[in-house]
This record gives structure tokens, C-alpha cells and sequence, in this order.
């Protein structure tokens, strides 16, 4: 792993998280080769553009889609809604 670049160092991690792995940032940093601090570093930028979660201990991407939540904005009476 030591032969990989930067960018392909973020993509084989974002891929890995986008499909639904996790895990700590020391199992992560042994992903690509990284030290924990590197892996830290790289994890904390890209949880500031992407959906990245870091919790009791593990990070995981979280699918937005799961999350969204209906806005209803409209309602014809006749129980047909709109939403956004």
C-alpha cells in the first residue's frame, strides 16, 4: 500500500465506506496504509464534504436516502399529497 497516492488512497476508502463498511480509524489507516494520525486527518476532511459519520469509535458513511424525510406541501382533499 505504501505505492498508493493520496487520491487513491481517499478513493478506496470512501468506496469501502459508500457500501456499507466501517470501522475505527486504525482499521481504516491499515486500509490504505496509513498512520492512525494520517487516517484521522484524511476521515475529518472528507466527513466535511461528505456524509461521514464518526460515532462510538467507528466511522461509516450514512446513506442520506435513509434519511430523508418526507415534506408535505400540498393536499387536494382527497388524500392525494405532494411532497418535496
Amino acid at each position: 500500500m505504501d505505492d498508493l497516492i493520496t487520491t487513491e488512497r481517499v478513493g478506496i476508502v470512501v468506496h469501502r465506506l459508500s457500501r456499507g463498511e466501517a470501522g475505527n480509524t486504525a482499521e481504516i489507516a491499515g486500509w490504505v496504509g496509513l498512520s492512525r494520525a494520517g487516517a484521522w486527518t484524511m476521515l475529518d476532511k472528507l466527513s466535511r464534504v461528505l456524509p461521514l459519520n464518526f460515532s462510538d469509535g467507528r466511522w461509516q458513511y450514512v446513506d442520506a436516502h435513509l434519511l430523508q424525510c418526507e415534506e408535505m406541501i400540498g393536499d387536494d382533499g382527497k388524500g392525494q399529497r405532494w411532497t418535496a
